[in-house]
């Protein structure tokens, strides 16, 4: 009977302990802490904007909204802003800071950016361009936070984002998408200066922020702009997300335009909570008339009877060829919710507990 061979088989090390090793030889022992501080050593303070209540200093902010809503002229305007020009509200500032701005690389700077800095009243001889070509915010971080410290800038611009993303990006992959967000937070926080970069939306008209969740997990302000589908379109500013506890009222704004140059982004006034969901909710002229006419069959329903129930109210919207989803975005939006019936079998009633109807809801005796 053969003997067994008593050498022993070495089995190859996994990754996680090569890790080990290599951090125990870096750290001469595997004993030392991860490096950090108490929480009573941090010194809390309070942002401080570029423009309130939607691009801090120091921090990353994103722009999103579909075309032709006014994201670049609303960059412009920013722009005009921190450089001392104009600001939003046609209010005439004194001098302010510097602008380092990264353009689009599908327009052409002598065609459409300058006439648009200069529509915006821009000081131009306050903006940095940079032309370079192929510049990553995530490879080229250091050398984007040094241009900005060195020209003294207040801001970091860039429309859009997709530009200055390496070739072969995944926007769906988190662990691509997350990276180069923090490079960009990196540099906001390295400088202090106010980071913000617009985003183009993607294929759903009802997505404006597509891919992976870190490009709604890392900025800490993003600033949504939209339109509601009307010709002439009413457009309106708001929060997308608001990290920073501004609880932030959207407000219309204005496309201004002289003659054929380029447009003028100016702000209106302050809006309802339900203007700006009506916006959001119907994003298109034909989606826009079905959800006003859902509206106004609830109104008219709760004026025509004493005791409205969402049967009723259900019945008289197929009728109308209204679809149970467009009728659940007006009770939504109109402050109207069913409650169960007192006894079984009886219809579920319709409650109004927003109390008043929204201005925008006209007071009509019949539902078309």
């Amino acid at each position: 009977m053969a003997k067994r061979s008593s050498t022993k088989r070495h089995r190859a090390p996994t990754r996680t302990e090569k890790s080990n090793k290599a951090s125990v030889e870096a750290n001469g022992s595997d004993r030392q802490q991860v490096r950090g501080k108490l929480a009573s050593e941090v010194e809390m303070r309070h942002p401080k904007w570029l423009l309130y209540p939607w691009i801090p200093h120091a921090l990353l902010s994103m722009v999103v909204g579909h075309p032709c809503v006014g994201k670049s002229s609303f960059i412009a305007a920013l722009i005009a802003h921190a450089t001392g020009g104009a600001n939003m509200e046609d209010i005439v500032r004194g001098p302010s800071g510097r602008v380092v701005f990264l353009p689009g690389h599908e327009e052409d700077l002598e065609v459409m950016t300058i006439p648009r800095l200069k529509a915006a009243r821009v000081r131009l001889e306050r903006v940095k361009l940079l032309t370079e070509e192929g510049i990553s915010v995530l490879r080229d971080k250091e050398r984007l936070a040094r241009t900005v410290n060195e020209f003294g800038a207040i801001l970091l611009v860039g429309d859009p984002i997709d530009s200055y993303i390496d070739e072969g990006f995944a926007e769906n992959d988190g662990q691509a998408v997350r990276p180069l967000l923090e490079a960009a937070a990196w540099i906001a926080r390295e400088t202090q200066a106010a980071v913000c970069f617009a985003r183009h939306p993607g294929k759903d008209p009802e997505n404006v922020m597509p891919g992976s969740r870190a490009w709604r997990a890392v900025p800490r302000s993003i600033v949504q702009l939209t339109a509601d589908g009307q010709i002439p379109p009413d457009f309106q500013i708001s929060h997308f997300k608001d990290s920073l506890g501004t609880k932030s009222t959207p407000r219309r704004y204005v496309m201004e335009q002289k003659g054929e140059g380029a447009p003028r982004f100016l702000l209106g006034n302050d809006l309802d909570a339900t203007t700006e969901e009506l916006t959001r909710a119907a994003l298109g002229p034909l989606s826009r008339y079905k959800l006003m006419t859902a509206c106004r069959l609830v109104r008219w329903t709760f004026t025509e009877e004493s005791a409205p129930t969402r049967a009723k109210l259900g019945e008289e919207a197929r009728k109308l060829g209204l679809g149970e989803d467009t009728l659940a975005d007006a009770l939504r939006l109109l402050g109207v919710r069913s409650v169960p019936p007192a006894h079984r079998g009886d219809p579920w009633k319709l409650v109004h507990e927003a109390g008043e109807w929204p201005a925008w809801l006209p007071d009509e005796s019949i539902p078309l």
